[in-house]
């Protein structure tokens, strides 16, 4: 998918003060290949886009099987969903990640309301690939002998959050990806309660590209506006 569009002034700069002229600038900053977000995440890159203006650029993002494959030779800089062991390549912490139930007001309502961690059982649960989250939740929550590996099992993020939005359960998420489902009130967290995920999101890059102007802008501009929508 391509996209038109630039970045902000102070990206902008970034790329200026290592080049010559603007020119120059616009021929080094035509194309920006970005890759690992799953269709869930790349809402907020999308979002984040809103921000930028300029015909003169293209960023092409791409969209792997697996948030942790950094091997495509045509992507410029990856965001790579892992535990940040990539041999030979540039790593850098992104963002951390913490998961907690989120659900419907729909399905709160239907099921009578939820008092404590144990009324979540009387929802379908929701995983994503495996029983792992939804596990490890219960037991930090002190839940006796819960049965927790039931539900519905599905091995794409997206597909979980749409389940959760239209009352089909309760889903393990995160308030960043979800923190517009949560603003428009279509998913509510019933717990204070957050696991830490043993991944996090990096960016990745080949040394050879890491102190390209480019490149170095997409990677500011990236973190800035992260900051402005985890404090938002």
């Amino acid at each position: 998918m391509t996209v038109p569009g630039t970045f902000d002034t102070s990206a902008r700069e970034l790329i200026h003060a290592g080049l010559q002229n603007l020119d120059e600038a616009r021929s080094l900053f035509r194309q920006l290949s970005a890759s690992g977000f799953d269709a869930a995440r790349c809402g907020l890159l999308l979002d984040a886009l809103q921000h930028v203006c300029d015909p003169d650029v293209a960023l092409r993002i791409v969209t792997p099987r697996k948030l942790d494959d950094v091997t495509d030779s045509t992507v410029d800089i990856f965001i790579a969903f892992g535990d940040g062991n990539w041999p030979n390549r540039a790593v850098e912490l992104l963002c951390e990640v913490e998961f907690t139930p989120l659900c419907s007001p729909v399905l709160l309502n239907k099921i009578g309301g939820i008092a404590e961690p144990r009324d979540l059982l009387r929802a379908p649960l929701l995983h994503l690939g495996d029983f792992e989250d939804w596990t490890r939740w219960m037991a930090l929550a002190n839940v006796e002998n819960p049965d927790s590996e039931r539900g519905i099992i599905f091995s794409d993020m997206n597909l979980v959050y749409s389940a959760a939005i239209t009352a089909q359960g309760v889903a393990m998420g995160d308030e960043l990806t979800c923190r517009k489902a949560m603003k428009a009130g279509q998913l509510i967290r019933p717990f204070d309660l957050s696991i830490k995920s043993p991944k996090s999101y990096f960016l990745v890059t080949d040394f050879a590209k890491i102190e390209h102007p480019a490149q170095l802008a997409f990677t500011e501009w990236l973190k800035s506006r992260l900051s402005q929508t985890r404090n938002a």
